[in-house]
């Protein structure tokens, strides 16, 4: 936990108040209001996560683009939960045994991993096999890389969506009953606490995801906060695909602007969790953190070709992103590992190397996709202190509910606004979203106890279209640097469409 954060109660009424997102009728002028007086709150640096599995490729040109993009943390083995540590094979229960699988992936030897890791100089979270694996096994793990090694691992999901139950996945290890899984959190925890107190364990959480399974998470909380350290979340609030079109569709892609509202829902997912601690366990609320270890804007890419229209890949979920990210700031959270690090559907970059499955093949150094950009604004560019900002007067557009239940429904103005702050030398950064497909929008911003000089850095992520994506046509949607003049206490600036700025400022002599 950050050192003077205030209870997740008190974080979600931040949120609100940091990000006011007021909708309004259209207007010739959106007002924003940017509170530069004191310091901020702290944002984690832990939000610009990924996650990592053993298959994705590990040499020069991957470590230079992690860094490019200022990942800050690596979710390992990334989704796979019952992957067996000590010996680098893949479990799976077979006929009431456990039978492994050997797969010829450099990284699936821990220590490689490690070194890969502590070469960027990133955090790891890693997924514990509670499935085939032990509490006993896991205290083994914790002591040979905590006690006997120095790799100080600090953060550890208790299993992967432990919850779920798919159809004809053998290798996936649930639990029907939630009472199950408490008991299981607290052997768990007593085992590995013993060997390093100082650890964070997380418990999987059902989210919004299945309505009739929601009384899990309070089962689970009321019977184990207190082994825990952190909620882990999933979320993927769009599932408009094939099987799900959005209602009156022809095209089984989800709309770009109904992609983009659902970054809106950060803040009532915090609210929910919050007030389920309220409930059913109360004195734990100012202890728990909120992780979100894997999220998604969409999920409509094919993972084996390039798929003109796919949403995953585009402009419009770049700009989700950018969002998302300030909306979990804004909320608390502790940290974030967006999913994935590298996949043919819903990696940062393409690929998997062909002999490693997924009809993948190396990435091709140049294809990026624009929700790398966003994640590499907040992760470079922004600061480390989130200052209060309020818009008003924006244009706005409604958002409809959709079939999934993690999707959010309403308002949802063209322009949000995030700004922070570095201490030292002192900056102010400010992050303007236009949501518009069309239009620029003008912006009057105020900035109250900070006088900027003129001249400020200025980065742009866009592309022609919401719809525009890299895959197939590398480049299309891009960050542009440059520097623009008339920056002031007071002053006006034209936020292009379809649109991340960032503007530094710095003050003025």
């Amino acid at each position: 936990m950050l050192h003077n954060q205030p209870t997740m109660q008190l974080r979600v009424r931040a949120a609100l108040a940091t990000a006011v997102l007021l909708a309004g009728a259209v207007s010739a002028q959106v007002e924003i209001t940017v509170d530069a007086s004191g310091a901020g709150r702290p944002i984690s640096p832990l939000l610009f996560g990924t996650n990592f599995n053993p298959k994705m490729e590990s040499d020069a040109k991957i470590v230079r683009f992690m860094a490019d993009t200022g990942l800050t943390l690596l979710r390992y083995p990334g989704g796979a939960g019952n992957f067996d540590f000590a010996s680098g094979l893949w479990a799976r229960k077979d006929n009431g045994g456990v039978a492994f699988t050997r797969r010829p992936e450099p990284l699936a030897n821990f220590e490689r991993f490690m070194q890969f890791a502590q070469r960027l100089g990133v955090a790891v979270l890693v997924e514990v096999n509670v499935g085939t694996g032990s509490p006993e096994k896991a205290a083994q793990f914790v002591r040979r890389a905590n006690v006997d090694g120095d790799w100080h691992i600090k953060y550890w999901d208790l299993g992967n969506e432990v919850w779920l139950r798919p159809a004809g996945a053998r290798d996936f290890i649930y639990f029907d009953d939630p009472h199950d899984y408490v008991t299981l959190i607290h052997r768990y925890s007593l085992a590995m606490k013993a060997v390093d107190p100082h650890i964070k364990l997380g418990f999987n959480t059902t989210g919004s995801y299945l309505d009739d399974r929601n009384d899990w998470d309070r089962q689970v909380l009321r019977g184990a906060a207190a082994d825990v350290d952190y909620i882990s979340l999933h979320w993927y609030p769009n599932h408009t695909n094939r099987d799900h079109p959005f209602p009156g569709r022809s095209d089984h892609h989800p709309d770009p602007l109904d992609l983009m509202a659902n970054s809106l829902q950060v803040p009532r997912l915090a609210e929910r969790y919050a007030g389920l601690l309220q409930r059913v366990a109360p004195e734990q609320l100012d202890r728990l953190s909120l992780a979100f270890t894997e999220w998604e804007g969409s999920w409509d890419a094919d993972n084996q070709k390039i798929e003109p229209g796919t949403m995953m890949w585009s402009l419009a979920n770049g700009l989700f992103y950018a969002d998302a990210l300030g909306q979990m700031a804004a909320a608390g959270v502790e940290l974030a590992a967006h999913y994935d690090f590298q996949s043919n559907n819903f990696g940062l970059i393409r690929g998997w190397c062909r002999e490693h499955g997924w009809g993948g093949r190396p990435w091709d150094e140049q294809t990026i996709r624009p929700k790398a950009y966003a994640l590499q604004l907040w992760a470079r560019h922004m600061g480390r202190w989130l200052l209060p900002a309020t818009v008003q007067g924006a244009p706005s557009y409604q958002k409809k509910k959709d079939w999934w239940p993690d999707s959010y429904a309403g308002p949802v103005p063209y322009v949000s606004v995030w700004a922070t702050a570095t201490r030292a030398p002192r900056r102010v950064q400010l992050m303007i979203i236009n949501r518009h497909p069309d239009d620029e929008l003008s912006c009057r911003l105020r900035l109250n106890g900070f006088r900027p000089a003129a001249k400020a850095e200025r980065r742009v992520l866009t592309g022609p279209s919401l719809r525009a994506q890299n895959d197939g046509t590398p480049g299309t949607v891009a960050i542009t640097t440059d520097t623009w003049q008339g920056a002031a206490e007071q002053f006006e600036y034209p936020a292009s469409p379809r649109s991340v700025t960032v503007l530094t400022l710095r003050p003025a002599d």
